[in-house]
């Protein structure tokens, strides 16, 4: 089983380069767990929506997704490990958390 040492630190700055490479990876990250799933509408709808640049857009120069960096380590390490309950609860804890936060930044 391949772990990773440790889990990928979020930008710390709040410059453009910064905010871009946060949003990228987020969507990087959703979009290969949408592709490994294998349904292509579901893909292609959450590409359609660009709602990682509209949540870190709303976000922006809070936390840059250091929050949203652990917890996608720890999909990742359910998924590699081969764990279908664990990333589905991993995944779950995620988008949960994710929008506790959003609400949080728009309240």
């Amino acid at each position: 089983m391949r772990t990773w040492s440790s889990c990928p630190v979020a930008p710390r700055g709040g410059s453009f380069d910064d905010y871009r490479a946060i949003v990228e990876h987020d969507a990087r990250f959703h979009d290969l767990l949408l592709e490994i799933a294998g349904n292509r509408d579901v893909r292609a709808a959450f590409a359609r929506t660009n709602c990682h640049l509209h949540i870190f857009r709303l976000t922006y120069g809070e936390n840059m997704g250091g929050d949203a960096l652990h917890e996608h380590h720890s999909v990742v390490e359910a998924v590699i490990a081969g764990d279908a309950k664990a990333a589905e609860r991993e995944m779950r804890r995620h988008l949960t958390q994710a929008r506790s936060r959003l609400a949080a930044s728009v309240t």
